[in-house]
C-alpha cells in the first residue's frame, strides 16, 4: 500500500514501480508450477510438510517509499542549521520568482510562519500521500548577503538500495546548480552520483559524462533538464534509476535476464547502494538581476522544497526482502537461515558451509547461497564450520551424547537402538541390578546395554529370573521355582511372575499356584487342563450375592426367587417391571380434562382414564405411588407417558414433585439397618424438584424420559407431582397425558453398574425408553436382552419377587405372569390384578364384564358407567328411559336424540329443532335439522320465505318478481319485497338503470353498461335504429406480431372505433394437432387488446382447454375480464376499457403456448350497425346527452357540433371543441368547418380560403360582399363581368344582382348584355324592328315568368348557402326517411286502433279464466301438494334415520366378516410358527427332555387355538348383541318391499353358519387330537429313563409331532377354505340388492308420472298418503318382529355368555397347564445341565484313564507291586527303616516321578467319579420331581370339560341369520330411490309455481296495457 500511494501523484513513477514489481514476481516464479509460494518469495512452502521440498531463491528487497511514515528510521538535517529561513532574521520576507509575484514572511519562532526541514518529508495521513502544501524554505540571497547554499542530508543508519528514481519537488523555481551525493559508510565518505546544472559544459569538459551507457551504467552524469526557470512552482529534480535499468530491459522492458546479468557484471547495484544521501543546493534560480544587488530582487532568490521522495529497499545481501524495527534499529528480516543486521552471517546451527552473499544469476531464481544446517541430531544448538573436515562440527552436545555430530553416547550410557539418533532419550543409563550381576559390575555394552548377569538371572539389566523361577529381589538374589498347578494355569504354564511368584491362572481360578476357583466360579477342572472353573452366572438381581457354591454352582437367591441362577420367581410370585409405579393423573386438583376411550393399538393408554391438557392446563398426581422401596431413600427417574395428535410437536412442559407431609402408613421395621434412619426426614421441601420436559413428538403411545436424571424420594414422606402445560409451541391439539412413571434408578443395580460394555449399557437405556412407550412396550418385554435386564434390575430393587395377589372375582386363577405379575382376567376385565372392568365394559361379575356398545355418534366416549352401563350421552342425546325422536323410551347406548331434537349424526350432540310455529308443519325435524315447512316457506326452521318470496306469514309468502336482467338473484327483502340489484341497476324490482348507465341486460354482471360518451356526457339511453353486426375473418392472411411471434394480429376490419362492442364478445375457433392438449390457464394471456396507448390482456378464473377437436373460445369485452399489463394488480374501470375499444390499434391472439401451437380460425366480434329499415334490434348502442359548453355532438359525443372543430389535428376525442375559424365571411356564425382540419365549408359568396380569408379578384374587400364595378352576380366563385355591348348599352356597368346591362331602348336593344333585340323585336339589316302586334300580347306574361325565375334563383341560392347536408346527409335521403316513418306511424296507428277495439273483451275473458285457474290451484292442487309434500318429507326423515342405523349395522357386520376371514390366516401363522418352533427345538435341544418340551409347546399351541376359536365366538356374540340393539332403531322405517327378501337371505346365511360350525367342529377335533397326543407324551415321560435307545426313540417322536403339526396346518387351510362361501353370500347379497333396486326404480317411475299429470294430482297425493299409512302399518308389524327378535337375541346372548364361561375355564386350565409346563421346563433345564455334565465328566474320566494306562503301560504292574510293598513297609516302619532306606535308594527312587504322577491322576479320577455320582443323584431327584409335576399336569388336563360344540354352532347360526336379515334390507338403495322420487315431485311443484307466477305476470302486464290504452 505504501508503494501504490505514490501513484496518485506521479503516474510515470507508479508505472515504473509496477514494472519493477512484475520483474520481482517473474524472478521468483517457480520453475515447478505445483509449488505454493509464501508471502516471502525467498523460498517455497514444503510440499505435504516435507522440509526437503523447500526451494530457496535469491531475495530481492521490496521497493518502499522509505521517507513515508512508519517505513524506515532516518534523520534529516540541513547544514548549516541557519540555512533555514527565519532563524537569524525574523521575520524574513520572501517573495516568489515569476510573473505573478507574491510575498510572505518566514519566522521559525512562530509555528504558523515557520518552514522547517520536516516539511520536506511530512505526509497528509488523510490521503496517505506526501503533503505538497508544505515546504522547507531556505534563507534568501538578501538575508545571507551572498549566494545562499545549503546541504540536506538524509541518514538511515543502514544500507539501502535505490529501486526507483529519487525525486525532489520544489515549491520555488528549481535551482540552477544541485549535486546529489551518497555515502555507504554512514557519512564518513561521500561519492557524487548526479550533477544538475543549468549549463553542464564546464563539467563535461572535466570528464563528467553527458549520458549513461550500458557499458558503464554506474557513471556519474550532469543533467541540464531540471535547472530551467519553469515551472515557477511544483517542478521536480529527478535522479533517474529506472533509466539506468532500461538500458538492459530492452525496448519492451522485458529483458530481465540482461538486467540481472548487469547487476552481477557491473557496479550498478553498488552505485545505487547507500546509508546516507546528500542534496547540495549550490545556486538558486534567479532572473539574472542578482548582479544589481537590488533587495527587492534578492528576496526572490532562495530554495523551497515541498517533498523528497526516495524508493529503495533494504540491502540484505539478497537474503531478505524487508527490514523491521528491532531494538531501535532497522534490521533485515532474514531468510535462507541467515542472521545479522544485513543477513551477513549464518544462524548458529547453520554453519555446515561458509556464509556467502546471494547472487542474481542464474535467471530467474538466482543463487540464494542459503546456510545449511549442521547434522547434530538435535542435540546441539550451534556448530562451527571445520575447513579440514569440510562440514560443521557441533559445538556442545547435550542429552548424554558426544562426537562431532553428537552421534555417540557418554560412558555409562548406551544407545537405544529403538529410538532415532535425534531422540532426546537415545542415550540411556545402563541401570544394572546389583543383585543380579556378577561381581557387582554395573557397566553394560554400548550397543544394546546388556549387563553381565548371574546364573538363573536374565534381562538387559539382570533384574529378573529365568522362566519357571521367581524372587530375585525377595530372596536376596536367589531365584526359586514356581511350582504352579498346571491344571489351573493358562496353557498349563509353569512360568510365574518373576517377582511375586504368581502363576498365570485361568480367568476363573485363583491362589498363587492356581489351585482354587475364584469367588463367583465353581467346579475346578481336576482332570482336564483345557477347562476352567465355571462362572456362577448368578442373576445380578435375583441372587443375593454374586457368588455360588464352588462345587454345585447353586446361587443364593433373594426371597421368592428360585433356580440355579436365581432367575425365576416362585409359584404365585412375580418380578415387577420398570413401570410398577405407574401414577395416573388425579381426578381432582388439576385443570386438564379427564376422559377415557376404548383400548386401541393405535391409541394405547394404561388403566382406564387419561387427561387432555391444553396450554396453561395442569395435571396433578397425588399421592405418588411407590409399590416397593428397598431403602428409606431411593432414587427414581420420572417418565411421562403421553400422546399427541397434529402436525407440530409440543414445545415444553414443567414437572414439579413436592413432598407434602409424613407417610404415616410406612412400616419402618422393614428398614432395620438403613443408614438414613438416624436422620429424620424433611417431608416439607422448601423448593420442589422441577424438571423441564421438552420436544414432545407426535403420535400416541409415546414416552418422555431422561434416563440420566433422577430424584431422591423418602419412604417416610408422601409426595405430589404437578405437570404444567407451559408452551405448546406450534402444537394445536391437546396433549394426552397418560401417566407419570417413577422408574427405580437402575443405574445403581448390579446388572447395569457391573456392565463394562458401553454398547450394552446403551442397549439397556434403550430398553427403558422403549418399554415406557406403550407402542413398543410389548415388543420390548419379549426382547431377550431387555427382558433379562429388567428382570435382574427389578428383582434387585424389589429385593426378590412379589406375591401375585390376583383378584378372586376378576381373575381366572391365582397365578400370574412371572414377569410383570399380570393375572389372567375374565372377559372384559383388566388391571394387573384383574380388579376392574376395562373401558367399554361394565358390571364386573365372576364371569366377566358386559360390553357397553355405546353409540359412536351419540355417546361422548365408547366407555359407559362401570356399574350401570349408561353411556355418557352427548348433550340432548336421550338417556335410558327418556323419550326419543321416535316417541319411544331410549336405551343405555345413546342411540337417539331426545324428542324435538336432531343432529346425532354430527357426533357433537343434538340441537333443538326449534321449528317455527308459523311456518312448520311439525315440532319434530329430520336428522339434518330440516323442519317440515309450508309451501313458499323454507329454511331449516321454516322461519323464512323461500328464495324468490317475501312477506313471511302464516298463510305463506309472496313472490318477489325481481327482474331477471337487473337483479342479482330471485330473492328480495323479506319485508318490503325490494330486490337486490346489480351494481348499475335500481328500482324496487331492479328493472331500471342507474344514472350514467343504460341497457339493462341479463348477461352483464353489472346489469347496465356505463355511458361512454367519450367523457363528454354523463347520461345516455339506448340508441334506436341499430341492428347486430358480426365482424368475421378467416385469419388466412393474419400475420405474426413483429414484437412477439407467439401472437398473430387481427386484420384492419377489427381495428379503429369499436366501442359499440362494449359488453359483447370476441371469439375464435381453436384446435391443436392430434394428441396435443393445450391448457390456457388464468396466468396465460390468450388475447391482447391495444389502443389509446394501453395494452389489455384477457384473464379468467377458469382454465380453457384446446384439443384436436375444434373448440370455440369466447372472450367477453367487459373490463371485469381484462387487466392492464402495465399495472395488472389495479382493476380496470369501464372508462379505460371504453377508450381502448374506441381506438383499436392492434388485437393479438396467442397461437403458441410453450412448445405447442394452436390453429386459430374464424375470428368474430359482435358489434352494431344502423339498420336499413330504421328498426331497433339491439339496445347496447348508447345515445348520450352531451355536456353543454363542450361543443360536442353525436350518439357518443364523439363529434364536434356544427360550427366547431378540434383544437388541433392531433387533439383527443375526449376534449371539448372550439369554434370554427372562418372570420366574418362565413354564411353562418360561427362558420361551418371540417372537424379535424378546420377548413371552412360555407364561405360566403365572394370569399374563399381555408378560413374564408380571401376575396375573389373581382370582389371588393375586406368584406368580399360586393362585386367590383362592371361585375355582377356575387357567388361562390366570385363575380362575373358585365360584358355590356358598348355600342348598344348606355354604360359598361350592369346591375350587380342580375347582370342586366342598361340597353339603348331607343334602338329597341335588349338581352342581358345588350347583344340582341328587345322582346317582340327582331334583328334586320336596318336594326331592330317590331315583330307585330300579336306578339305584344305575351310580353306581360313573359315578364311575370322572368320575375318568378329571379325569385326562385334567389331562394335556391339561399337554400344552398344554408345547406347542412355534410352533417345530416343528402336531403333526398332525409326526405325519404321521413316519408317512411310517417307511413310506419300510420300503419301502427291503424293496428293499435284495431287491437284497442278487441282488447277489452279478450282481457275480460282472460281474467275469468285466470280467476278460475287460481281457484283450482288454491283449492284443489295446493292442499294435495302440501299433503303429498308433508308425507314425502315424513317418509324421508324416517328413511334418513333408518339409513344412519343401517350404515352402523352394515359397518359392524363387515367388521365381523373381516375378523372372521382374518382369523384363519392368523391361525395358519400360529401353526406355521409351531412347526418352526419344533424344528428349532429339534436342532437346539439334545437329550430325552426334548419330548417333554415339545409336548408342552404343542399343548400350549393347542390351548391357544382353542382360545382363538372361543374368542371368535365371543366376538361374534358381541356383534350379535350390538346388531340386535341397533335393530330397535328401525322399527318405524321398514316398508313391505323389504320383507320378501328375509327368507332367502336367512337360508343363505344358515348355510354359512353350518359351514362355520363344521369348521369349528374340525378345529375342536384337532384340539382333541392334540390333547390326546399330549396325554400320550406325558405318559411316555412318566416312564422316562436315560438310554441310547431312548434318544433314538425321542427323535422319532419329534418327527411324529412335526408330522402332526403339518396335518394340523392342512386342517387349518381347509378351515380357511371353508370360509369361501361367505364371499359367495356377499355376491348373492349384491344380486338381491340389484333386484331391490329394480323394484325401487319401478316405484320411482310411478311417482315421476305425477309431474306430467296435473289433472290427477289429487289422486297422486292420496296415493302418497296411502303409502305413508302403509309404511306405518309395516312399521307396526316390524315392532312385533323386533319384540320376538329381542327374545331371540337374549337367548343368543345367554348362550354366548355360557360359551364365554366355557372358554374361560379352558383358558384357566390352559394357564395352569402352562404354569406347570414352565415349572417342568425349569426343572428339566437343571436336569439336562446336570445329566450333560455327568456324561461329559464320565466320558472325560474314561478317556483320561485310558490315556494314563497307555502312558504308564510298562510301569503299571510295578506300581501295583510297589503300592503293596509300600504298605507292608509302612506297617513296620521303625523296625525296617534301614531296609526302607535301602530300597528307596535302590528301587523306589528310580520310579518316584512316574509313581507321583500316577497317584495324582488316581486322586483326580476318584474326585471326578464322586462328582459324577453326586450329579447322577441330583438328576434322579429332579426326574422324580418332574414325574410328580407331570402327574399333576395330567390330572389337570383330564379335568378340562368338553367344549359344547352345539352351543357354538347355534351361536354361529344365530349370527348368520342376523347378518342375512340386515344385509337383505338394502335400505340404502331404497332411501336413494325415495330421495329421487321426492326430488322429482319438488321439481314438478317448482315448475307449477313458475307457471303460475308467469301467468300472474302476464295478467299484470295485460292489465297495465289495458289501463294505458284507456288513457
Amino acid at each position: 500500500m505504501r508503494i501504490f500511494s505514490c501513484c496518485r501523484h506521479n503516474m510515470a513513477t507508479c508505472q515504473r514501480i509496477l514494472i519493477l514489481l512484475v520483474t520481482l514476481a517473474l524472478v521468483h516464479r517457480a520453475d515447478d508450477q505445483q509449488v505454493i509460494f509464501i508471502d516471502n518469495s525467498c523460498q517455497t512452502l514444503p510440499i505435504n510438510g516435507d522440509p526437503t521440498t523447500i526451494r530457496f531463491r535469491s531475495c530481492l528487497s521490496e521497493p518502499l517509499t522509505v521517507l513515508a511514515p512508519n517505513v524506515a528510521l532516518y534523520t534529516l538535517s540541513v547544514t548549516p542549521p541557519t540555512a533555514t529561513c527565519g532563524t537569524s532574521v525574523a521575520p524574513e520576507m520572501i517573495c516568489t520568482l515569476g510573473v505573478y509575484q507574491t510575498c510572505y514572511y518566514c519566522n521559525s519562532a512562530n509555528p504558523t510562519l515557520a518552514y522547517p526541514p520536516s516539511y520536506m518529508t511530512d505526509y497528509d495521513l488523510s490521503i496517505n500521500s506526501p503533503n505538497f502544501n508544505t515546504s522547507w524554505v531556505s534563507k534568501t540571497w538578501q538575508t545571507t548577503g551572498g549566494v545562499p547554499q545549503a546541504t540536506i542530508t538524509v541518514s538511515f543508519g543502514r544500507l539501502y538500495q535505490l529501486w526507483d528514481d529519487l525525486s525532489i519537488t520544489f515549491q520555488s523555481v528549481r535551482p540552477q546548480q544541485l549535486i546529489i551525493d551518497r555515502s555507504i559508510d554512514n557519512g564518513s565518505t561521500w561519492q557524487t552520483i548526479q550533477y544538475f546544472n543549468k549549463s553542464c559544459a564546464a563539467l563535461w569538459n572535466t570528464g563528467v559524462a553527458m549520458a549513461v551507457t550500458a557499458a558503464v551504467p554506474d557513471i556519474v552524469t550532469c543533467s541540464q533538464d531540471y535547472s530551467v526557470e519553469y515551472p515557477s512552482t511544483g517542478g521536480q529534480v529527478v535522479f533517474s534509476v529506472f533509466d539506468r535499468f532500461r538500458l538492459f530491459l530492452g525496448a519492451q522492458s522485458l529483458d530481465y535476464a540482461s538486467l540481472y546479468s548487469a547487476f552481477t557484471s557491473t557496479n550498478l547495484i553498488s552505485f545505487l547502494t547507500f546509508t546516507d544521501l546528500r542534496i547540495r543546493l549550490i545556486y538558486p534560480a534567479t532572473d539574472g538581476k542578482e548582479a544589481f544587488k537590488n533587495p527587492s530582487d534578492l528576496v526572490r532568490y532562495y530554495y523551497a522544497i515541498s517533498d523528497i521522495r526516495i524508493i529503495a529497499g533494504c540491502w540484505c545481501n539478497l537474503h531478505a526482502k524487508y527490514c523491521v524495527l528491532r531494538n531501535g534499529r532497522m534490521v533485515c528480516q532474514c531468510s535462507h537461515n541467515t542472521d545479522g543486521d544485513n543477513c551477513e552471517r549464518c544462524l548458529p546451527l547453520y554453519n555446515n558451509r561458509p556464509w556467502s552473499q546471494g547472487a542474481y544469476l542464474p535467471y530467474p531464481s538466482g543463487t540464494p547461497n542459503e546456510c545449511q544446517i549442521c547434522a547434530c541430531n538435535n542435540h546441539s544448538a550451534s556448530c562451527t564450520y571445520n575447513p579440514v573436515l569440510g562440514y560443521g562440527v557441533c559445538d556442545v552436545c547435550g542429552q548424554n551424547t558426544a562426537g562431532a555430530r553428537c552421534d555417540q553416547c557418554l560412558p555409562g550410557f548406551f544407545q537405544n537402538s529403538t529410538l532415532p539418533l535425534n531422540d532426546p532419550n537415545v542415550c540411556t543409563l545402563c541401570m544394572c541390578q546389583i543383585l543380579g550381576v556378577l561381581n557387582n559390575d554395573l557397566t553394560c555394552s554400548m550397543i544394546g546395554g546388556q549387563c553381565n548377569c548371574r546364573p538363573l538371572v536374565m534381562g538387559r539389566q539382570c533384574d529378573i529370573c529365568y522362566d519357571g523361577y521367581y524372587g530375585l529381589l525377595t530372596f536376596g538374589g536367589a531365584c526359586q521355582g514356581c511350582q504352579c498347578n498346571t491344571l489351573g494355569t493358562v496353557g498349563q504354564s509353569n512360568v510365574c511372575d518373576k517377582q511375586t511368584g504368581q502363576c498365570p491362572c485361568k480367568p476363573g481360578i485363583t491362589s498363587r499356584d492356581c489351585s482354587l476357583c475364584k469367588d463367583g466360579f465353581y467346579q475346578f477342572p481336576f482332570f482336564f487342563s483345557s477347562q476352567d472353573c465355571v462362572a456362577c452366572q448368578c442373576d445380578p438381581g435375583g441372587a443375593a450375592v454374586p457368588t455360588c457354591n464352588k462345587q454345585t454352582g447353586q446361587c443364593v437367591c433373594r426371597p421368592f426367587m428360585t433356580g440355579l441362577r436365581c432367575s425365576l420367581s416362585a409359584d404365585n410370585y412375580y418380578v415387577p417391571l420398570l413401570d410398577m409405579n405407574n401414577n395416573k393423573p388425579a381426578p381432582a386438583g388439576g385443570t386438564c380434562q379427564q376422559t377415557t376411550d376404548l383400548y386401541s393399538p393405535s391409541k394405547p393408554y394404561t388403566d382406564r382414564t387419561f387427561v387432555l391438557c391444553n396450554q396453561m392446563n395442569m395435571a396433578s398426581f397425588s399421592p405418588l405411588l411407590r409399590i416397593v422401596q428397598p431403602k428409606l431413600i431411593a432414587n427414581y427417574i420420572p417418565a411421562l407417558r403421553y400422546g399427541l395428535n397434529g402436525s407440530f410437536p409440543w414445545s415444553s412442559l414443567t414437572l414439579s414433585i413436592r413432598a407434602n407431609g409424613p407417610n404415616t402408613s410406612v412400616d419402618l421395621s422393614q428398614y432395620p439397618n438403613d443408614p438414613s434412619a438416624a436422620v429424620p426426614p424433611s417431608c416439607i421441601l422448601p423448593m420442589p424438584y422441577t424438571i423441564l420436559i421438552q420436544n414432545l413428538t407426535i403420535g400416541y403411545g409415546n414416552a418422555w424420559v431422561n434416563v440420566n436424571s433422577s430424584i431422591p424420594l423418602d419412604v417416610r414422606c408422601t409426595y405430589t407431582a404437578t405437570l404444567s402445560a407451559d408452551s405448546p409451541g406450534g402444537a394445536t391439539q391437546p396433549l394426552l397425558v397418560d401417566s407419570l412413571v417413577l422408574i427405580p434408578d437402575y443405574h445403581s443395580t448390579a446388572v447395569y453398574a457391573n456392565e463394562t460394555n458401553p454398547v450394552l449399557r446403551q442397549q439397556y437405556d434403550g430398553c427403558v425408553s422403549r418399554y415406557l412407550a406403550l407402542q413398543t412396550k410389548d415388543a420390548t418385554k419379549t426382547d431377550a436382552i431387555c427382558r433379562q435386564f429388567m428382570l435382574s434390575a427389578m428383582s434387585e430393587f424389589a429385593q426378590g419377587a412379589l406375591r401375585c395377589d390376583c383378584d378372586p372375582v376378576g381373575s381366572v386363577s391365582p397365578l400370574c405372569d412371572s414377569v410383570g405379575g399380570q393375572c389372567q382376567c375374565q372377559p372384559g376385565i383388566t388391571g394387573r390384578r384383574c380388579e376392574y372392568c376395562q373401558p367399554g365394559y361394565y358390571s364386573m361379575t365372576p364371569t366377566g364384564c358386559t360390553p357397553c356398545f355405546c353409540d359412536q355418534l351419540g355417546s361422548q366416549t365408547p366407555v359407559c358407567n362401570y356399574t350401570s352401563g349408561q353411556c355418557p350421552c352427548e348433550p340432548n342425546v336421550a338417556l335410558a328411559g327418556q323419550t326419543n325422536t321416535l316417541s319411544l323410551p331410549s336405551d343405555l347406548q345413546c342411540h337417539f336424540c331426545v324428542a324435538n331434537y336432531y343432529g346425532i349424526s354430527t357426533g357433537q350432540g343434538c340441537q333443538a329443532c326449534s321449528c317455527s310455529p308459523i311456518g312448520a308443519l311439525s315440532t319434530q325435524c329430520a336428522e339434518s335439522g330440516q323442519c317440515s315447512c309450508l309451501r313458499t316457506i323454507g329454511g331449516n326452521k321454516c322461519d323464512a320465505c323461500l328464495a324468490g318470496y317475501f312477506n313471511f306469514s302464516i298463510s305463506g309468502c309472496v313472490l318477489c318478481n325481481c327482474s331477471t336482467s337487473g337483479a342479482l338473484n330471485v330473492t328480495c327483502d323479506n319485508l318490503s319485497g325490494s330486490c337486490y340489484c346489480k351494481a348499475n341497476v335500481q328500482g324496487v324490482k331492479c328493472d331500471a338503470c342507474k344514472a350514467g348507465t343504460f341497457n339493462v341486460a341479463a348477461g352483464n354482471p353489472d346489469g347496465c353498461q356505463p355511458c361512454f360518451c367519450f367523457g363528454q356526457g354523463s347520461q345516455c339511453s339506448s340508441a334506436s335504429g341499430f341492428q347486430e353486426l358480426i365482424i368475421t375473418d378467416s385469419t388466412t392472411n393474419w400475420k405474426s406480431a413483429l414484437d412477439n411471434i407467439t401472437y398473430i394480429t387481427a386484420s384492419a376490419q377489427f381495428l379503429g372505433d369499436m366501442h359499440y362492442s362494449y359488453g359483447q364478445w370476441l371469439s375464435y375457433w381453436a384446435q391443436t394437432r392430434p394428441g396435443v392438449i393445450v391448457n390456457i390457464t388464468s396466468s396465460s394471456q390468450p388475447v391482447i387488446l391495444e389502443g389509446n396507448g394501453l395494452r389489455l390482456a384477457y384473464v379468467s378464473a377458469d382454465n380453457l382447454t384446446v384439443t384436436s377437436v375444434a373448440t370455440l373460445l369466447t372472450f367477453t369485452l367487459q373490463q371485469s375480464f381484462w387487466i392492464n399489463t402495465a399495472s395488472p394488480t389495479i382493476p380496470l374501470d369501464a372508462a379505460t376499457f371504453y377508450k381502448v375499444l374506441a381506438s383499436f390499434t392492434r388485437i393479438l391472439i396467442q397461437q403458441r403456448f410453450g412448445y405447442d401451437f394452436i390453429a386459430v380460425s374464424t375470428v368474430s366480434m359482435r358489434s352494431a350497425v344502423l339498420s336499413a329499415d330504421g328498426s331497433s334490434q339491439v339496445a347496447f348502442v348508447e345515445n348520450c346527452t352531451c355536456n353543454p359548453g363542450l361543443n360536442v355532438a353525436g350518439l357518443s359525443c364523439g363529434n364536434c357540433s356544427q360550427g366547431f372543430q378540434r383544437p388541433t389535428p392531433t387533439s383527443s376525442l375526449y376534449g371539448p371543441c372550439v369554434p370554427c375559424n372562418c372570420g366574418n365571411n362565413a354564411q353562418t356564425m360561427p362558420g361551418i368547418c371540417d372537424e379535424w382540419t378546420g377548413m371552412c365549408r360555407n364561405c360566403r359568396n365572394g370569399s374563399y380560403g381555408d378560413h374564408c380569408e380571401h376575396c375573389f379578384e373581382n370582389v371588393t374587400s375586406p368584406g368580399c360582399n360586393q362585386c367590383l364595378p362592371n361585375y355582377w352576380g356575387l357567388s361562390k366563385t366570385g363575380c362575373s363581368a358585365c360584358n355590356c355591348v358598348q355600342s348598344f348599352s348606355k354604360s359598361p356597368t350592369c346591375d350587380q344582382n342580375t347582370g342586366q346591362c342598361a340597353c339603348n331602348e331607343a334602338l329597341h336593344i335588349g338581352g342581358l348584355t345588350c347583344n340582341q333585340c328587345a322582346d317582340n323585336y327582331v334583328n334586320s339589316s336596318t336594326g331592330c324592328i317590331s315583330c307585330g302586334e300579336c306578339y305584344a300580347l305575351v310580353v306581360a306574361k313573359m315578364k311575370d315568368l322572368r320575375t318568378n325565375q329571379t325569385n326562385l334563383t334567389s331562394l335556391t341560392n339561399q337554400l344552398i348557402s344554408q345547406d347542412n347536408s355534410s352533417t345530416l346527409g343528402p336531403f333526398y335521403t332525409r326526405l325519404a326517411a321521413i316519408q317512411g316513418n310517417i307511413t310506419a306511424l300510420n300503419n301502427f296507428n291503424n293496428r293499435a286502433n284495431a287491437l284497442l277495439a278487441t282488447l277489452p273483451g279478450s282481457i275480460t275473458a282472460f281474467r275469468t279464466a285466470l280467476f278460475n285457474l287460481t281457484i283450482a290451484l288454491v283449492s284443489v292442487i295446493a292442499p294435495q301438494t302440501r299433503t303429498a309434500t308433508n308425507a314425502i318429507q315424513s317418509a324421508t326423515d324416517t328413511i334418513a334415520a333408518a339409513a344412519s342405523d343401517i350404515n352402523s349395522t352394515t359397518t359392524t357386520l363387515i367388521q365381523a366378516y373381516s375378523q372372521l376371514t382374518n382369523d384363519m390366516p392368523r391361525f395358519t401363522d400360529q401353526l406355521s410358527n409351531l412347526m418352526a418352533s419344533l424344528q428349532s427345538v429339534l436342532y437346539s435341544i439334545s437329550g430325552n427332555s426334548d419330548i417333554i418340551i415339545n409336548g408342552i409347546q404343542l399343548l400350549n399351541q393347542t390351548v391357544n387355538a382353542i382360545e382363538t376359536n372361543a374368542a371368535n365366538a365371543s366376538s361374534s356374540s358381541q356383534l350379535a348383541l350390538q346388531t340386535a340393539q341397533n335393530a330397535m332403531n328401525l322399527q318405524t322405517t321398514l316398508t313391505n318391499q323389504l320383507l320378501p327378501l328375509l327368507s332367502q337371505l336367512a337360508q343363505s346365511l344358515n348355510s354359512l353358519g353350518q359351514q362355520t360350525n363344521g369348521s369349528a367342529q374340525n378345529a375342536l377335533n384337532s384340539a382333541m387330537v392334540l390333547f390326546q397326543n399330549s396325554s400320550d407324551l406325558l405318559q411316555s415321560i412318566q416312564t422316562f429313563t436315560f438310554s441310547p435307545v431312548d434318544v433314538t426313540g425321542t427323535a422319532a417322536i419329534i418327527q411324529n409331532q412335526m408330522a402332526l403339526a403339518a396335518t394340523l396346518t392342512n386342517q387349518t387351510q381347509v378351515a380357511q377354505a371353508s370360509s369361501q362361501p361367505t364371499l359367495n353370500l356377499v355376491q348373492t347379497d349384491n344380486a338381491l340388492t340389484s333386484q331391490l333396486l329394480l323394484q325401487v326404480t319401478g316405484n320411482k317411475s310411478a311417482i315421476d308420472g305425477l309431474s306430467s299429470r296435473i289433472a290427477v294430482a289429487n289422486q297422486t297425493a292420496s296415493n302418497a298418503v296411502a303409502l305413508a299409512q302403509n309404511t306405518t302399518n309395516q312399521a307396526q308389524r316390524m315392532i312385533s318382529i323386533m319384540t320376538n327378535f329381542d327374545a331371540t337375541a337374549q337367548s343368543v346372548q345367554s348362550q354366548a355368555n355360557q360359551s364365554l364361561l366355557t372358554v374361560q375355564r379352558i383358558r384357566d386350565l390352559g394357564q395352569q397347564a402352562s404354569n406347570a409346563s414352565d415349572q417342568i421346563l425349569r426343572s428339566l433345564q437343571t436336569a439336562i445341565i446336570s445329566s450333560t455334565q455327568a456324561q461329559q465328566v464320565a466320558s472325560q474320566a474314561a478317556a483320561e484313564a485310558d490315556s494314563l494306562n497307555q502312558i504308564l503301560g510298562p510301569a503299571s504292574n510295578k506300581s501295583s507291586a510297589l503300592i503293596s510293598q509300600s504298605s507292608t513297609v509302612l506297617n513296620d516302619i521303625q523296625s525296617k527303616s534301614a531296609d526302607v532306606d535301602q530300597k528307596n535308594a535302590s528301587i523306589v527312587a528310580p520310579l518316584a516321578n512316574s509313581l507321583g504322577t500316577y497317584l495324582a491322576a488316581t486322586v483326580a479320577l476318584e474326585q471326578r467319579v464322586a462328582l459324577a455320582r453326586m450329579t447322577a443323584d441330583n438328576v434322579t431327584a429332579l426326574v422324580q420331581q418332574m414325574q410328580l409335576n407331570i402327574s399333576a399336569l395330567t390330572a389337570r388336563l383330564q379335568s378340562i370339560p368338553t367344549l359344547d360344540s352345539n352351543a357354538i354352532a347355534q351361536l354361529q347360526s344365530n349370527v348368520a341369520q342376523l347378518q342375512t336379515y340386515y344385509n337383505g334390507l338394502n335400505l340404502l338403495t331404497t332411501v336413494a330411490s325415495l330421495n329421487n322420487t321426492i326430488t322429482g315431485q319438488r321439481v314438478w311443484i317448482n315448475a307449477m309455481k313458475m307457471r303460475r307466477d308467469d301467468l300472474q305476470q302476464q295478467i299484470a302486464r295485460l292489465s297495465n296495457l289495458l289501463s294505458l290504452l284507456k288513457t
